[in-house]
């Protein structure tokens, strides 16, 4: 019988077995015009552990709807036992819960925890920049205003310097139709 089985700060009750389960996370590669494939290792897949007990007893029912909280809430837990100290596993994510009752033996039943190894994920990569250029997003900016020869522009707000274009384009627009309304008349549009 498995000893002392810990989850967060909770001990699982009449742990009978328990069990990890380990793999590689390999792909497979074909190679175009030979047989056989190149195999590339992507490091290993998060540990599974997999824990069955009973429950016997008031205080292990107790147990069991702490355990449910937590799996409800899908937090990683502190996990710790004997297996687990050979794979290193710090923490669990439960995945699977399952509670059966045993027929004909009153407040008795079984439980089935299903865990995966929690892997925090990698901090996030800092932002591209070329080696020795040191830009803000201000300064790009303005060095873009000054490429295009637009000396304050008003980056917040383009509109401004645009609206006299946008105005000349109506005035366009509009003789364009005056100009060709006899055209529009003559096709019966």
């Amino acid at each position: 019988m498995p000893s002392s089985v810990m989850l967060d700060n909770i001990a699982l009750p009449l742990v009978q077995d328990v069990r990890t389960h380990e793999d590689q996370a390999l792909v497979s590669l074909p190679v175009p015009g030979m047989e056989g494939a190149a195999y590339q290792h992507l490091g290993r897949r998060p540990a599974l552990i997999t824990v069955l007990g009973m429950l016997a007893d008031d205080g292990s029912l107790a147990a069991l709807e702490e355990v449910r909280q937590r799996f409800y809430a899908h937090d990683p837990l502190p996990f710790s036992a004997d297996i687990t100290t050979a794979t290193d596993v710090q923490q669990v994510v439960i995945d699977d819960l399952q509670v059966r009752e045993l027929a004909g033996r009153p407040q008795q039943f079984r439980y089935l925890l299903r865990l995966l190894e929690y892997v925090p994920p990698p901090p996030p990569a800092p932002p591209a920049q070329a080696p020795g250029v040191e830009l803000d997003a201000d300064d790009f900016l303005a060095g873009v205003g000054d490429l295009l020869g637009l000396p304050g522009l008003d980056l917040e707000d383009p509109l401004p310097p645009l609206r006299g274009l946008l105005d000349g384009a109506a005035a366009s627009v509009t003789r364009l139709s005056e100009a060709l309304r006899p055209l529009a008349e003559l096709l019966g549009a």
